[in-house]
């Protein structure tokens, strides 16, 4: 189900932007925002999977990059 960590995860690894999509219309604070899980920004979620096309899609909705 969107909104739970493993189902966003999955769809970064995969890439899977009908999914991502998803996640983004119904989440208000997906991707900028961070996991209820590991507390990490999803953008990082997607950097440490590997998704170059889920970085692509983040950065293609402004994901911000200057946090800390």
């Amino acid at each position: 189900m969107p909104g739970d960590f493993d189902y966003l995860t999955g769809a970064l690894r995969d890439g899977d932007i009908e999914k991502l999509e998803e996640a983004a219309s119904i989440m208000d604070d997906f991707p900028e925002g961070c996991d209820d899980f590991t507390r990490s920004r999803w953008i990082i979620n997607a950097i440490d999977l590997g998704s170059v096309a889920s970085i692509r899609w983040m950065l293609g909705k402004g994901v911000d990059l200057a946090f800390r």
